[in-house]
């Protein structure tokens, strides 16, 4: 998953930078320049296209030379070919619109010498000079002459000359844009106070020629040279800008783009504009009466040393009097921006969702689209939307995207199936309990509706089987993935409610709290269970465990499942407890008689083993061991004898029970029957796991030797049901004591009380019987089982001949 973030960082930030450019910075670094490489050529297809009227404005170019430009700076008296050119257009009778572009003002009062020369002579020659040279200052005053330098205006400027601006709604709309929204204006030309110094006039773009028509000295704009020639043209002495509106002069408006520049439609080689070429003349040498006569015939003249800047100025002079040029609207900017965060959003989000070729060709129909709008715009209304940004941005983020996909393709599929496996795996693991590998497998994986599902279903494992911290993480864990996911919150919330799960009353005996219930007060939680038995209530606890009422959910049937809690026993005795209560099921296991309980399963959880058995649905025969709930004695006999039997098939099977009790035989009214439960101290006679030394089970019932701690066999348990024989019989123990000690050395040294002193309506055979099973030395008890449970049956047919009949 990393590797894909990085991937995804590499190619989709990387577009993503570049449309956040378009959209934050006023202008484009110059490496992003390049996206609006086809701006130019829009501008060239969208002029050639424009339908432009035919040019009617007579305009007249005189190409001179430098030298004769520099020489009418330094000495205007002097005869040059533009000197003459000069003297004869102050002498003609008409007054075009006349321009001049030199470096700087010419000397216009006289030098010393001169002066020295015109007062102590009567040279004719020096006079005519001085002449001259105050006929050419005269004629570069003049109202309709403008002289201008190669930068701008050379002229001193004036009050006259200023341009008024008026404020609108533009420039309060402006205002509230945000910094990164404002457009980026070009820079008018400025004049320095006292200065006659500007900038270039003309942009530099190939096919497109901006032309600023304002400058700006201080807080006040006057007019370009260009412009300053058509006012003149157009007899507008006030000029009135609104910003990003109309320039108005007298009755003509001019529109404007909002930094005060336009792009002439007509361009340099319009054939109605032609250039004389005028070579430097000698003195002697005058300017042809061809040259005056045309010259006669123009509204406006333009003269310099620079042939192209002159047609620039004529194809821009010749564009406002036609109104064929093109401006770019104040709210391009915004445009702009919007459609460079269209054109990021369809890269980055819509292009990896697509097939390459959907791709492709949605991208083209973008790119036709803008072009054709951006070309349709400059036609019809005559205004210039530069979109070539978010068409180079289109054309290079499509092919970075496409060559992302291209690489990454077989990366994404590997990691699908990669995906895909480890959700396959997880669901192993989580079908065999193992939850913590299943999530660790899940870790890397892309977030999906399968995910979701088992990271889902492992927390409800986790919290039904009593796991609630690792449900609380494992519930986090989902929630970072995906928020609101079904009801993961509720659940979230009720287990951190419910730190510590509800402890069981103590059991008012000698054998501690061995378990913690697994029945919780909490609804809103899952039901626990155990393997895959599901909880109901607790049936009762034995000398190791908790045993719970459940239910196995695929053949719906009820079972007891008894418990062992690792929590109770010191880390050092756990393996050896373990290993007892598991030999209960081996035990059990092999075992297959009507009178001993089935064993279904067995397993181990975090915390506890656990025995499923069959549930019998019955009472346990404590119930009947006290004075006043007393079975008839004919039942006692009978049952006896069916636990005996039971018995001698445990013990031909190795098997010893060794805590022989009424409460480990449950009675089934109903069925009239006795079933022996509670293997958990049963001892396996295999010579590989004899023990010895163990005092297990309760000592109520227990034999002498096994209370002196030696090796114990089937003896044991016809003691222990000797003893369990006297209890039902009588309503009492035949030994007692105030304490362990004092029990243990009863049961040992000291005789009980016979059967029939407690009872006195028990037959003898009850007393023989008893006597005998419950003989101190094991050699002088019943050989087995079967020859104890032969006797109560024999004695039942004979001292109760008329019930069982009955």
């Amino acid at each position: 998953m990393a590797n894909r973030l990085i991937s995804w960082i590499n190619w989709r930030v990387l577009v993503a930078l570049v449309a956040t450019a378009l959209v934050l910075l006023p202008t484009l670094p110059k490496p992003l320049q390049l996206l609006s490489v086809l701006d130019p050529y829009l501008y060239s297809l969208g002029v050639r296209l424009s339908v432009l009227p035919a040019p009617q404005l007579n305009i007249k170019l005189l190409a001179v030379s430098p030298e004769d430009i520099q020489t009418l700076q330094q000495d205007p008296a002097r005869e040059t070919a533009l000197q003459q050119l000069l003297q004869q257009l102050s002498a003609a009778s008409k007054k075009p619109v006349t321009g001049l572009i030199i470096d700087d003002l010419p000397l216009v009062h006289a030098t010393a010498a001169e002066q020295v020369l015109v007062d102590q002579t009567d040279n004719a020659q020096a006079q005519a000079l001085l002449s001259s040279k105050q006929q050419v200052v005269e004629f570069l005053k003049r109202d309709t002459v403008i002289v201008g330098s190669r930068q701008g205006i050379a002229q001193a400027l004036s009050e006259e000359d200023r341009i008024q601006l008026e404020t609108n709604m533009i420039q309060d709309y402006l205002a509230w844009l945000p910094d990164p929204l404002q457009p980026a204006l070009k820079s008018l030309g400025f004049y320095p106070a006292g200065e006659l110094v500007s900038v270039p006039v003309l942009g530099q773009e190939p096919g497109r020629q901006d032309q600023p028509l304002l400058w700006r000295q201080g807080t006040n704009l006057y007019s370009d040279f260009v412009l300053s020639l058509y006012r003149q043209y157009v007899a507008a002495p006030d000029a009135v800008w609104q910003l990003g509106g109309d320039l108005r002069l007298a009755s003509t408006s001019i529109p404007l783009s909002l930094d005060g520049y336009l792009a002439p439609a007509f361009n340099v080689n319009t054939p109605a504009i032609q250039a004389l070429s005028l070579k430097r003349l000698g003195v002697d040498h005058a300017v042809t009466a061809d040259v005056m006569s045309d010259l006669g015939k123009a509204e406006i003249i333009i003269i310099g040393d620079d042939e192209n800047q002159l047609r620039r100025m004529a194809a821009t002079l010749i564009s406002l009097e036609h109104r064929a040029f093109y401006i770019t609207p104040f709210w391009h900017w915004g445009l702009i921006k919007l459609l460079a965060l269209l054109a990021a959003l369809y890269l980055c989000v819509l292009i990896p969702r697509m097939r390459t070729a959907t791709a492709l060709l949605a991208t083209c129909l973008w790119l036709v689209v803008l072009a054709v709008v951006q070309l349709g715009w400059q036609i019809i209304q005559w205004q210039w939307l530069p979109m070539g940004s978010v068409m180079g941005l289109l054309v290079i983020g499509h092919a970075v995207m496409a060559l992302w996909q291209y690489q990454h393709q077989r990366q994404w599929q590997w990691q699908l199936r990669a995906n895909q496996s480890s959700v396959a795996l997880a669901r192993q693991l989580c079908r065999e309990a193992r939850y913590e590998d299943a999530q660790e497998v899940l870790r890397d994986t892309d977030t999906a509706k399968e995910v979701l599902a088992i990271l889902y279903d492992i927390g409800a494992q986790q919290e039904r089987k009593r796991q609630f911290d690792a449900a609380i993480l494992t519930y986090r864990a989902l929630l970072q993935r995906k928020r609101n996911f079904r009801d993961v919150v509720e659940r979230l919330q009720n287990l951190e409610a419910m730190q510590q799960p509800v402890q069981s009353v103590s059991l008012q005996q000698s054998q501690p709290d061995i378990a913690k219930t697994l029945v919780l007060e909490n609804s809103k939680v899952n039901k626990p269970v155990l393997g895959r038995y599901e909880i109901e209530r607790e049936l009762g606890r034995g000398a190791m465990g908790v045993v719970y009422l459940g239910l196995d959910p695929k053949i719906t049937r009820r079972v007891a499942i008894k418990t062992l809690s690792y929590d109770n026993f010191a880390p050092d005795q756990l393996a050896d407890v373990k290993a007892r209560f598991f030999r209960e099921a081996e035990a059990a296991g092999r075992l297959s008689h009507p009178n001993i309980v089935t064993i279904f399963d067995v397993g181990e959880e975090h915390d506890l083993a656990f025995i499923a058995m069959d549930f019998i649905d019955g009472r346990p025969l404590s119930d009947f061991s006290q004075s006043g709930q007393l079975l008839e004695p004919v039942q006692v006999y009978r049952y006896m004898a069916d636990v005996a039997e039971a018995l001698d098939y445990a013990h031909q099977n190795d098997v010893v029970h060794r805590d022989i009790k009424p409460s480990n035989m449950l009675f089934n009214t109903q069925a009239d029957k006795v079933t022996v439960t509670d293997f958990g101290i049963a001892h396996i006679t295999d010579e590989s796991r004899t023990r010895t030394g163990d005092i297990l089970g309760s000592p109520l019932y227990m034999s002498p030797e096994q209370l002196k701690g030696q090796a114990v066999d089937r003896s044991t348990d016809i003691y222990s049901l000797g003893v369990t024989f006297y209890q039902l019989l009588s309503g009492v123990l035949p030994f007692t004591g105030d304490n362990l000690a004092s029990l243990t050395y009863n049961i040992i040294h000291k005789d009980f009380k016979s059967v029939r002193k407690c009872r006195k309506d028990l037959p003898a055979s009850a007393t023989r019987i008893i006597n005998k099973a419950m003989q101190k030395d094991p050699a002088k008890r019943f050989e087995s089982a079967k020859e104890m449970a032969e006797a109560i049956r024999k004695s039942l047919q004979k001292d109760f001949a008329e019930q069982l009949v009955g």
